[in-house]
């Protein structure tokens, strides 16, 4: 999902990434015309704040951003800047109105961003990817069929031999 930061004096009102192969083009233009009229007229003054994106640490997240940076300079003239950052630090800052929108954010996962959503400081527009996503460990199913015992993470710290750090065989790394 993206989130944005909705302030009194908001430029933007930015949309979410729904799907990039098929739908690419009706996506496009859907997004496009997502954007509401303040962008226009906030873009138009030449004095104006730019709008701020999170730069998030994952490519994911570093993708939608620039696709949506994209959109709102080379189809509305809008000036924008990319603050880097951490998860903590980007979702802060955007309680804060430091930034403008996080392009990229995960449902439930952060304290903070339930926070601002509830005090009417951020919003969520859209979905990332079409029908959501989830969010979780995933093991090859080769390793559960010699490992049937291995049911959940917290029968991890019985299983430390599957994970010997390979630079260092007395560690291991998850």
């Amino acid at each position: 999902m993206t989130t944005v930061n909705h302030h009194p004096n908001s430029a933007a009102s930015i949309f979410s990434l729904t799907g990039l192969t098929r739908g690419f083009k009706l996506w496009l233009t859907l997004s496009l015309l997502l954007l509401s009229s303040n962008v226009f007229a906030a873009c138009t003054d030449s004095d104006s704040a730019p709008i701020k994106f999170g730069s998030l640490t994952w490519e994911s997240g570093q993708f939608i951003s620039a696709v949506l940076q994209t959109i709102t300079e080379d189809g509305y003239g809008c000036r924008t800047e990319s603050v880097p950052g951490a998860g903590p630090a980007l979702e802060t800052a955007l309680a804060q109105y430091d930034i403008q929108v996080i392009g990229e954010q995960w449902v439930g996962r952060s304290p903070i961003i339930e926070d601002a959503i509830t005090a009417g400081k951020a919003a969520v527009i859209g979905d990332t990817l079409q029908g959501g996503a989830t969010q979780g460990w995933y093991v090859p199913q080769y390793v559960i069929d010699d490992n049937p015992r291995l049911k959940t993470y917290q029968d991890l710290p019985d299983y430390t031999q599957l994970f010997t750090d390979p630079e260092n065989p007395s560690s291991h790394a998850f």
